[in-house]
């Protein structure tokens, strides 16, 4: 799909990938809402953002908060007047070996890595389907492919997110609905270098991760295909 206006709403937007993301379309001419816990980092990025297009805005949600974020998502679609893009970008590491782990580890883990993003994008995906479009793009890790030492909680989310994009993918072919998991670099490693993975030889897994400024888009997870022919982000 073409950026020039269309409108996204992207979830991590306060740092790294999802705040670069978040200018880089808009600077294409998307219109964009922004989503973090950090007010203040998350405002810098709509400063920016808002100097291109004042329509952008921004909300300050922690997805540790399951019933917010969908909340959330559908708040987003009536203030952006819909939306074409959702991206699921937030996440959280954990660092910690597994018998250190409890309960309320793996499990906010997990309701931040992947039941954030199914639930936002079941909260929209009934209007994106009755609309006949939409893009979905799922932001994994190479933690979603292989396992990473100290990183049980988060490799088990991303693998779910991994699973649910490819399945909901399936489901939602010939829908008008894409479904797009993108690949982004595995959490930062301590010095002694545990937990560096090696490049996985499935197709998708095995591309470059994808930034803004990368010549490659997110995968485009379909039943025939593992590749995306555009060279829109999207």
């Amino acid at each position: 799909m073409d950026v020039e206006g269309a409108t996204a709403l992207i979830t991590g937007a306060s740092s790294g990938i999802g705040a670069a993301l978040a200018r880089a379309v808009v600077a294409r001419g998307a219109t964009v809402g922004i989503v973090a816990r950090r007010r203040d980092k998350l405002e810098a990025v709509l400063a920016d953002c808002c100097a291109l297009n004042p329509d952008c805005r921004h909300w300050v949600v922690d997805l540790d908060d399951v019933e917010a974020a969908e909340a959330l998502a559908l708040e987003a679609w009536d203030a952006l007047g819909g939306l074409d893009v959702l991206v699921n970008n937030a996440a959280i590491p954990k660092r910690r070996p597994a018998a250190r782990l409890t309960v309320d580890d793996v499990e906010t883990t997990m309701r931040v890595n992947f039941m954030a993003p199914a639930r936002m994008t079941l909260a929209v995906l009934p209007r994106m389907l009755a609309r006949g479009s939409g893009v979905v793009v799922n932001v994994s890790s190479m933690g979603g492919r292989l396992g990473i030492a100290h990183e049980a909680a988060y490799c088990a989310s991303k693998f779910a997110l991994c699973g649910w994009s490819e399945a909901l993918a399936i489901d939602l072919d010939g829908s008008g609905v894409d479904v797009r998991l993108s690949p982004a670099p595995s959490p930062p490693t301590s010095g002694n270098g545990r937990g560096r993975t090696r490049p996985c030889s499935s197709p998708r897994s095995s591309r470059p991760s994808w930034s803004p400024t990368a010549s490659s888009p997110p995968s485009r997870v379909t039943p025939s295909s593992t590749t995306c022919p555009t060279s829109s982000p999207w």
